[in-house]
Order: structure tokens, then sequence, then C-alpha cells
């Protein structure tokens, strides 16, 4: 696919970064509480009171050190109830807390995640090199905003960029889901269309054959990384990522699940 992961995945993963925050800074006991109260409701999925929680912290520690993380927890909240405008305006002002880096961090990660899902790619690649540059080797969703950063210059062209983000996860993250899916887009300067891939080669180019009876330009292509020998149908070759798009109806209309992928 085209590097998309699950929201509620990306959701989870910053919950978890909320609460590595820890609990330094100068508020109230009664602030903090007021915090942890909506931290809590938003980990058993209650946005409304997260948002009312940070709300009222807000009203009386808007300039204080935990300010925030305050805007990050109901940025989170407010993307969660799809509201998008509402969420981009606290994930920027968490964004921007130069003097608490590991926020501003993850609310910068947070903001190019929900800038990637809804195809705002200049916010997302300005958010997620934002990211990167605050955030220390190995920090929960450093591999994600390299990953989705990858992704993105792909789509733009910039195959080269695209290979020296996916190249940086690699030597990382070695050996994790994120590092295979990486390597499998390396070196790849075009788009294709996806609309299978079977273990047996004789049912992928069964698949291939009836596509051709349909007038699409359909081929089989072995596939032996991740040391996993597959063969991959796919159909037509496209310079750009919008002429990839472009051609996908007309395919699915005879492979339902077909999907735009990157090839060499």
């Amino acid at each position: 696919m085209d590097g998309h992961r699950r929201g509620a995945v990306v959701l989870l993963a910053a919950a978890a970064s909320l609460a590595a925050y820890g609990c330094e800074g100068q508020v109230s006991p009664e602030a903090k509480q007021l915090w942890q109260s909506g931290l809590q409701a938003y980990n058993r999925n209650d946005d409304r009171t997260a948002i009312v929680c940070m709300d009222k912290f807000l009203q009386d520690n808007a300039r204080s050190r935990w300010a925030g993380r305050a805007f990050h927890l109901r940025g989170l909240a407010k993307y969660r109830l799809k509201d998008y405008e509402g969420a981009k305006s606290d994930l920027s002002v968490a964004a921007d807390r130069d003097h608490e880096p590991r926020v501003a961090a993850q609310a910068a990660k947070a903001l190019g995640d929900l800038a990637y899902e809804r195809d705002e790619l200049a916010l997302a690649e300005n958010s997620y090199v934002r990211a990167l540059e605050r955030m220390a080797r190995g920090e929960t969703g450093s591999d994600e905003a390299m990953y989705r950063l990858g992704c993105l210059y792909q789509r733009q062209g910039r195959w080269a960029d695209a290979d020296q983000q996916f190249d940086r996860l690699i030597y990382v993250y070695d050996g994790s889901a994120l590092a295979r899916q990486a390597a499998r887009r390396t070196h790849c300067t075009a788009w294709t269309i996806q609309t299978g891939a079977f273990d047996n080669l004789g049912n992928a180019q069964r698949a291939a054959g009836m596509l051709k009876t349909r007038n699409l330009p359909a081929e089989v292509r072995p596939d032996l990384r991740d040391g996993q020998g597959v063969f991959r149908v796919l159909v037509g070759r496209h310079q750009t990522y919008e002429g990839a798009t472009a051609a996908l109806p007309d395919v699915r209309k005879h492979a339902g699940d077909a999907y735009v992928v990157p090839t060499e």
C-alpha cells in the first residue's frame, strides 16, 4: 500500500508517549491531577472528557511547562473525534514548544500523521522533518516518521530522498517490521498496480491471464525479498503516483482489492 497505517495504531503510540512525559514542571498538584484525569479519559477512549479536562487545565496553566502536553493530548482527542481543524490547531501549538523538545517532537509527529492521512503532503513533510530533528535515536514514533516521510517522498517523485529515509530506517531499526517494509520500497522509480500475490506461479499466471483478456497489461513478477518467494501480479507502469491512482478504478472493476505500489 502507500504507507498508510491505521490511525488507531498511531494514536495508541501517541498515548504511550504522553504517559512517558513524567512529572517535571511547575504546576499545582490539582493541575497535575486534572491532566492525569484527562490522560486516563483519553486512554479509555472517552475523548470528550479528555478535552474538557484539558480545557480546564489550560484555563489556568496555558503558560506553564505542562501546556504543550495539554495541547498535544487535546489535539489527539479532537483528531479521534474527527475534529481535524481543531486537532491541527492544538498539535501545531504543541509542536512549537521549543523548550519542551520531547513534547514538540511527538506533537509534530502526530501532526504529520494527521496531514499524511488527509493528503496534505506539504504539511506532513514539514511536520515529520521537524519531529525527526527533535527525536532521539530509537525514540517512540521515529520509525513511523521515517517510513512515512519516505513514502511521501516517493509520492512526490523524489526517489533518492525516499531511499535515504528508508536506508536510515533499515539501519536504525534493523530487523523490525517497518524496516522490512522499507526494504521492499527501496530502489523504486515508478508506480504500478498490484492485483494479487501468490505462492504458486501457476495461480499467478492464471490471474494475470484473466486480466489480459480484459485488455489490461498484466504481468507476473517474482518477489524473493524477506526470504519468502511470492509471485506478484502487476498491471501497468506509471511515472507518477497520480497517474497510477487515475488508472486504479479501471483495474478494480476486475480486481477489487487492487492497490497502487511503487516499483523498480
